[in-house]
């Protein structure tokens, strides 16, 4: 019987692979109901204030310590930690981030990174620099998400450029700290972004290839929740397990001609169009 039993434990093992790595998760606004006048193309990222509570909930039940991204630049240091490491972000800085999230977060005790648009700082329904500065004095990481919220991989080197070192510099400016990450737009990357984003001064450029993220990498791979997740995928994400990283990346191949084709609308209107870069005051 513990024979078979082991052998049973073995296939199961080999049946579902566990992933190594840092889970990073990607939020955006949290709401319920989502307000009317969010965009139907954006609905789907907002989440619920129930739906994240139990996600935290799910973090600690686990036995996993939320870090901020600097944790993971030193890829020795967080091999030794005794706990389980995983990452919260926030992507656009809208208004419910220092609403719904932050309590959440302070009653849990953990910690998030959220990554601003520079642009939109002050506007109706995203975050001003009084709330983002009580933020961090509550021990959260503010981060860039370029100044507008723009595809990058489609702007000329010049336009490029200035999005990457606006918002970093008015970030630093503004409330003191380095910034040392930044989200491209939509998770939209090449080579020439993340080169160009090194250059600038970043360490590390985040996209959205739903993978678990290697500590020391300079490109940084985070899961973006929707809506519509349930409890057991975010659970296999969680910790690590292979079949929902499996069914998020087919079902991104279905969707590939679509971003394709979002991608060349993009060139149309910033390339061949020419649509001049103009930095906000």
């Amino acid at each position: 019987m513990p024979e078979q039993t082991a052998a049973i434990r073995r296939a199961a093992r080999y049946l579902s692979p566990t992933l190594s790595g840092v889970p990073i998760f990607n939020y955006h606004g949290l709401a319920d109901p989502v307000p009317y006048e969010v965009p139907a193309a954006a609905r789907q990222f907002w989440l619920s204030s129930t739906k994240f509570r139990s996600h935290l909930a799910h973090v600690r039940a686990n036995g996993f310590e939320t870090v901020l991204l600097d944790a993971l630049k030193d890829r020795v240091v967080c091999q030794v930690s005794e706990f389980r490491r995983v990452s919260l972000t926030f992507d656009d800085g809208l208004l419910s981030d220092y609403e719904t999230a932050l309590p959440l977060l302070a009653e849990f005790g953990m910690k998030a990174t959220f990554f601003l648009n520079s642009a939109t700082i002050g506007q109706d329904g995203y975050l001003d620099w009084a709330k983002i500065a009580e933020m961090q004095r509550h021990g959260m990481s503010i981060q860039s998400h370029s100044h507008r919220h723009v595809d990058l991989t489609v702007l000329p080197i010049a336009a490029l450029d200035a999005e990457l070192t606006e918002s970093k510099q008015r970030l630093e400016d503004r409330l003191g700290t380095r910034v040392d990450f930044i989200a491209a737009p939509r998770g939209v990357l090449d080579r020439r972004v993340i080169h160009r984003a090194l250059a600038v001064g970043y360490l590390g450029v985040c996209s959205t290839r739903c993978w678990p993220a290697r500590p020391g990498s300079t490109v940084i791979t985070r899961i973006t929740l929707h809506r519509e997740v349930q409890i057991e995928e975010f659970r296999g994400f969680l910790t690590g397990e292979f079949w929902p990283y499996a069914r998020r990346l087919s079902r991104g191949l279905l969707l590939r001609p679509v971003n394709v084709a979002g991608h060349l609308l993009g060139i149309l209107r910033y390339r061949w169009l020419k649509q001049p870069f103009e930095v906000s005051k």
